[in-house]
């Protein structure tokens, strides 16, 4: 599996590597060259020119030398401090402008919760997977609820603290469709080493009929809940009709039928919050909301609306 961002590290990796093993052949083939050439016999008199401490032999050339190699190894060093805080700034910005699929990540003794949003809005978790389309940026704000975790996808060289009453972000866009795995790399109890997911990337086709089909098993799921609010409505091309009131401060859905001849999209919105879903013709669809605490939420629709009475 490959992600943007990967050749990133890979190349960053690549320059430390070549660099640290230049080093290590000059290093040692010196060090080798030294123990056989200037080795001691048993009875060879000390050397006229033996170093002698503070004190840098004429034939062994200028101090400025020493002050060379300073500037060499700094140069280095700095260019690979730019090199890597390059990379950290890639992993850590997502592009500006671009459409993104935010998710909330929260590790926990020993696992991950996946926070998704169905469509029309509902929330809902995942604890065993995390569903992802390929070819799209995926923005994770991570956070924990007991202790100190890091969540870690290997395959996309990416990392992020995972701390109790803190968020952390990072992003990544999936170039390859597959199966991965996230992993935590804190030890974090005896549970730690069992602490993985499984990361599926999907092509966008099949994310959309993943993400629908989720999205109806959510709102089923919801629709069966003790308490559960659903504000029935219809739609026929022209006008909007709805049966039910919503309860202050609950969450509750609209099931919409549209019977009309064309897709339609509708809006609930009420003080500065707003949802919109898409109905196909012929089909039924769903919007989720939370009442506010008085007033009415209204249901928009093309040239028509409804009002839902919020009642205590």
């Amino acid at each position: 599996m490959q992600a943007f961002g990967t050749g990133v590290w890979d190349g960053l990796f690549s320059l430390y590597m070549a660099i640290a093993i230049l080093v290590g052949v000059l290093v040692l083939g010196w060090l080798v060259v030294s123990l056989v050439k200037y080795r001691a016999t048993g009875d060879a008199p000390r050397p006229a020119d033996a170093p002698r401490a503070g004190v840098i032999p004429a034939e062994r050339g200028q101090v400025v030398w020493v002050f060379v190699m300073a500037a060499i190894i700094a140069i280095i060093l700095v260019g690979l401090a730019v090199k890597s805080i390059s990379a950290i700034d890639v992993v850590e910005t997502p592009p500006e402008g671009e459409f993104a699929i935010h998710h909330n990540v929260t590790g926990y003794q020993f696992g991950w919760k996946f926070d998704y949003t169905a469509e029309g809005g509902l929330p809902y978790q995942d604890l065993g997977a995390f569903t992802i389309p390929v070819d799209t940026n995926i923005v994770m704000n991570v956070t924990s609820q007991d202790v100190w975790h890091n969540f870690a996808v290997p395959d996309y060289r990416i990392r992020v603290d995972a701390i109790p009453g803190t968020v952390n972000h990072m992003w990544f866009r999936a170039t390859e469709t597959g199966v991965g795995h996230t992993v935590c790399v804190i030890l974090c109890g005896t549970g730690h080493s069992f602490m993985r997911s499984e990361l599926r990337v999907l092509s966008k086709a099949d994310y959309a009929k993943f993400a629908h089909d989720e999205s109806v098993q959510q709102y089923e799921k919801f629709a069966k809940r003790p308490g559960s609010i659903i504000v029935n409505a219809s739609f026929d091309g022209a006008a909007l009709r709805e049966s039910g009131n919503a309860k202050a401060g609950a969450p509750f859905i609209v099931r919409l039928t549209n019977s009309g001849a064309t897709e339609a999209t509708f809006r609930l919105h009420a003080d500065v919050r707003e949802q919109s879903f898409t109905v196909p013709p012929g089909q039924a669809g769903y919007g989720y909301f939370v009442a506010p605490a008085r007033g009415l939420v209204v249901l928009d629709g093309p040239a028509s609306s409804a009002n839902i009475q919020v009642v205590s």
